[in-house]
């Protein structure tokens, strides 16, 4: 079978098996009412959605460390978003969240969340990033990250994360998982690009770090922005739009962001 093949067979089972199994355990995430509208530490049992959370971020970091061994750090990245889509998509939303806690609080809650799945979303692009030296790890023209610290490595992924919250911004119209998934993946996608094209040797991985804050930005800003009026603003749909994302939804737009950003950049670049 092509090495094109054994991509996409890597892709599917990724999509349609992990995903689908991710999802599965993290279904009993509920919240006190029994209700699907919850999160990570906002549900019944947080310790028991913290421990399936945990599990499904295992899933895709499996599937993105053979992804990236095989094909390189962006294939490695893109299943590993593959994996976490699905239970993002069938997670809580920041509108039903805080329609049935009426409290500004729960902002407060989800950025402390954040803090916890941008860790774990750090540590997955690690494990992905160090699985790239495989046969396949050089194969999509990424760069190997160079010894010694230089202030373009800094700068780089700062960029990357203030032109990926305002495309974030941009795109978050709805509290719909559809509609915040897709806003992650543009901060991933504008975020990326901009990032490489400052820094041309950055790792993805090391952009989807910083990008990652974003899981914590999101809901701080909702929390310090629209206040004691969050509440009423989700209603009437005028809630700060970085604070429309669950850090889930963060996690899984971004992983599938970053390396398609990665991928125009790349090409961008050598044409330059």
């Amino acid at each position: 079978m092509s090495r094109t093949a054994w991509r996409w067979v890597l892709i599917g089972v990724s999509f349609w098996v992990l995903g689908p199994l991710a999802m599965k355990l993290m279904s009993g995430v509920r919240a006190p009412d029994g209700g699907a509208e919850a999160s990570l530490l906002l549900s019944e049992s947080p310790l028991m959605a913290l421990g399936a959370c945990a599990v499904a971020f295992a899933l895709a970091g499996a599937a993105g460390a053979a992804g990236s061994w095989a094909f390189g750090v962006r294939t490695g990245l893109f299943v590993a978003g593959l994996v976490l889509v699905w239970p993002a998509w069938e997670g809580g939303t920041v509108l039903g969240i805080l329609r049935r806690t009426q409290s500004v609080g729960s902002l407060r809650t989800l950025g402390f969340e954040g803090v916890v799945v941008a860790v774990a979303t750090v540590a997955l692009g690690y494990v992905v990033a160090r699985s790239g030296a495989g046969a396949g790890g050089r194969s999509e023209g990424v760069e190997r990250p160079r010894r010694g610290f230089e202030l373009a490595d800094v700068v780089g992924p700062t960029v990357g994360l203030i032109v990926g919250a305002i495309g974030a911004a941009a795109t978050a119209r709805s509290e719909m998982a559809g509609q915040v998934i897709a806003a992650a993946f543009v901060a991933g996608l504008v975020g990326t690009l901009a990032s490489v094209l400052f820094n041309s040797r950055v790792n993805p991985a090391v952009v989807l770090s910083g990008l990652a804050m974003l899981a914590f930005i999101g809901p701080a800003s909702g929390a310090v922005i629209d206040g004691a009026n969050a509440v009423r603003h989700v209603y009437d749909g005028t809630i700060t739009p970085l604070a429309r994302l669950t850090p889930l939804h963060w996690a899984a737009g971004l992983l599938l962001g970053v390396p398609v950003g990665a991928s125009w950049a790349s090409g961008l670049v050598k044409k330059v």
